[in-house]
């Protein structure tokens, strides 16, 4: 469905003046870089007017609402003993 990659570059740049190339019919944009959304528009009619008509997506599962558990009480916290941290020890030149 799509054309052949083209054996010519699509996109030239001589200094700030862009050459775009449609790989469609060969209609080539020239000026500065927002000339760039022209060329994109007119690439998407091109792709628009292919009609692709891929795999229907599946239909969507429906959605199911949680069920909220009975909420319990959380266990007392137990103490812990502190846990020593190991001193830093200063770099040693190898």
């Amino acid at each position: 469905m799509l054309p052949k990659p083209p054996l010519t570059q699509l996109v030239k740049v001589v200094g700030k003046v862009y050459s775009l190339k449609c790989r469609f019919c060969e209609e080539v944009f020239h000026g500065p870089l927002s000339v760039q959304e022209q060329w994109i528009a007119h690439l998407q009619k091109h792709i628009l007017s292919l009609g692709y008509k891929g795999k229907a997506s599946p239909p969507a599962a429906p959605v199911e609402t949680p069920v909220e558990a009975p909420v319990e009480e959380a266990p007392a916290p137990v103490e812990e003993a502190p846990v020593e941290t190991p001193a830093l020890v200063p770099p040693v030149a190898v």
